[in-house]
């Protein structure tokens, strides 16, 4: 029995003749050269695509054997799926029979059997040193080096470096080549071919960029699955992923050329049908045609084409099964698609953090409806890594420029509202809990399922948070805030007054058609809390901060729009005038209103009333310099 040696790849090779084969070949140097063949195609081929040598039986190392193997290609599947398997010889005993092995071992010329190198495992790369021999040509660059020996695992490491030459120039020089080509003789020169293996844990992606040509093989699969491809494959120190197939990697031995190449919105697959999930079908004379109709068409993903009616598109939401079938060709859209329009979409815009998951989508567009199912999302960021994926955020945070990505800041849409909301109006205290609702809307049904709840006050904390509470209790003006009072049937947002007029508060006016249509123009307008209406001009809206007293008069409607909290306490100064620092005037006849109006303008921080134009507030930014005037009140706010 012989005994199993162990074999340094590349470095040297161990390998015995079969006395009955030993004149099948010329000279050990042809079975070197064959052998050596092999140990390249075996790496430059993809992990299912073996290069199968016949007369060769690699013997020892043995895992395992998987018998009723009609031929050798059958054992580098088995290879391929077996843990700890790196190559496999086939004989045809017992209806064909793959012999699995950890490596090649002892290598045995034999013509009864087939074997081929799956995948060749370089840990200690090991380069061979020619003396006073230069390779010339080829540089791709040059690096410092006391010594030749030090050069081997940097051109491991240098994407692109096949070989090296190495002088005593400027104290010892590395010359990096892209292959060893022709050798001359140089004294003192060194020189070795090296193949780099991938040391990095980590793979930097760049999006819309290929590296051209240098392609080693192919792998089906995603692309985040490429970098550890990449890494398990000899020989590869890069790749480029597309969506061909479902997903290629290829495979690279160097990096010499990189183009900018936007990924394909569709990429056709002829005798293929995607079975189900049809949304709609649209005429198109070709297939490619339906590449702009899908991405057109909402909640559109992928699609199949026949030629039925002379040409038709099965617009769907999903690939679903894919089956062969002639004739039939289908696609998946890849890239933004159409957003549905609760979505404000930023392209070339990533929002940065705020991550709570990621789901597939192909399209942007998809991501709305996900956000909708996904408690917490506001806001999402979505790629075509994998074939399209929704980066899900809580909120929107800080963005940054990033081509190809699309965001979207997600526009609750909000249902009918079926409590009146108060908009500005905080109810304080009463509270007996709280929960999330992204909208005030929501907090109406919450309040009406939450025992005790009879009103809340809603705010944007923490994403939107619903203060529920076991009455009004005080009723403050508070910006940014929306109260309601939760009943068993909706609160009409304004009832009407007729033959009513509210007398005074006036702070402007609108027109209006009809008297309904000045609740929407009191509740957009500032300090407006009350309006009564008259067909003066068409129809006039009179806006007024609040309702006090009122009297009969034919022909008036009014209407209270808003609860309104007690008049601030503002101090009147009697016949003071502040001058200057104005920022803006408000009708109003009440010197008293001039406190709420004021409260209620960003910039104003003092006042003064006058009876110009039956009562004006004069609304400043600061009190400095005052006077005397007659009649005039002014207060601090």
């Amino acid at each position: 029995m012989p005994v199993c040696l162990p074999v340094l790849l590349v470095a040297s090779l161990s390998v015995l003749l079969a006395p009955a084969q030993a004149n099948s070949l010329r000279s050990i140097a042809d079975i070197e050269r064959r052998l050596a063949k092999m140990e390249y195609m075996a790496a430059m081929s993809p992990p299912l695509s073996c290069f199968v040598e016949n007369g060769f039986n690699y013997k020892c190392s043995d895992i395992s054997s998987r018998p009723n193997s009609p031929t050798p290609d059958d054992c580098c599947s088995t290879c391929f799926s077996t843990s700890g398997c790196g190559a496999f010889s086939w004989s045809a005993d017992n209806g064909g029979t793959c012999w699995l092995k950890r490596d090649r071992g002892e290598i045995v010329v034999d013509s009864n059997f087939k074997s081929s190198l799956f995948r060749i495992v370089v840990k200690n790369p090991v380069c061979v040193l020619k003396a006073d021999v230069d390779y010339t040509g080829n540089d791709i660059g040059r690096v410092s080096a006391s010594k030749p020996e030090d050069c081997c695992d940097k051109c491991h490491n240098y994407a692109g470096c096949r070989a090296y030459t190495w002088t005593d120039k400027d104290g010892g020089t590395w010359w990096l080549k892209s292959k060893s080509g022709s050798e001359t003789y140089k004294p003192g020169a060194s020189s070795a071919e090296a193949y780099p293996v991938s040391g990095s844990d980590t793979c930097k992606t760049e999006y819309d960029v290929e590296i051209v040509g240098s392609d080693i093989g192919t792998v089906p699969g995603p692309g985040g699955d490429c970098c550890n491809i990449c890494k398990m494959t000899n020989y590869c120190v890069a790749f480029s992923w597309t969506n061909e197939n479902g997903g290629t990697c290829y495979l690279k031995g160097r990096v010499d050329k990189t183009v900018n190449k936007p990924a394909p919105t569709c990429t056709l697959e002829t005798d293929v049908d995607y079975i189900g999930n049809d949304i709609a079908t649209k005429p198109s004379p070709n297939a490619g045609g339906c590449c702009d109709i899908c991405k057109t068409a909402q909640g559109c993903a992928t699609f199949s084409w026949t030629n039925q009616n002379g040409g038709t598109c099965w617009l769907k939401s999903s690939k679903g099964s894919r089956v062969q079938k002639a004739g039939v060709t289908s696609s998946s859209i890849f890239g933004p698609g159409p957003l549905p329009p609760n979505c404000s979409l930023e392209k070339d815009i990533d929002y940065v953090g705020n991550d709570i998951g990621s789901k597939a989508s192909t399209t942007a567009g998809g991501c709305c409806d996900i956000r909708k199912a996904t408690q917490g999302c506001g806001a999402f960021s979505w790629t075509n890594q994998n074939g399209g994926t929704c980066w899900l955020k809580s909120s929107k945070g800080s963005t940054t420029q990033k081509s190809r990505v699309i965001s979207a800041l997600v526009v609750v849409v909000p249902p009918t509202p079926t409590c009146g909301l108060k908009d500005g109006i905080d109810y304080v205290g009463n509270d007996i809990g709280n929960k999330p609702s992204p909208t005030a809307d929501g907090c109406c049904g919450i309040c009406k399922t939450t025992q005790r709840c009879v009103a809340f006050s809603w705010t944007n904390q923490n994403g939107g948070t619903c203060w529920l509470k076991n009455g009004k209790g005080q009723i403050v003006q508070k910006p940014g805030v929306i109260s309601s009072w939760s009943s068993s049937s909706p609160i009409p947002m304004c009832t009407l007054e007729t033959d009513v007029d509210y007398v005074g508060n006036d702070i402007g006016s609108k027109k209006g058609s009809t008297a309904g249509a000045c609740c929407d123009i009191c509740k957009s307008t500032q300090a407006c809390v009350a309006f009564s209406w008259t067909n003066q001009d068409g129809g006039t809206c009179w806006l007024k901060s609040r309702k006090d007293q009122t009297i009969q008069k034919a022909g008036v409607t009014s209407s209270q729009v808003l609860d309104y909290p007690p008049l601030p306490d503002c101090k009147l100064e009697s016949d003071i005038d502040y001058v200057g620092n104005d920022v803006g005037n408000v009708a109003s006849s009440d010197p008293g209103q001039c406190c709420t109006i004021c409260k209620a303008h960003s910039n104003c921080k003092a006042f003064t009333w006058s009876n110009y134009q039956g009562g004006t507030c004069w609304l400043k930014s600061a009190k400095t310099g005052t006077t005397n005037n007659p009649g005039v009140k002014s207060g601090v706010v």
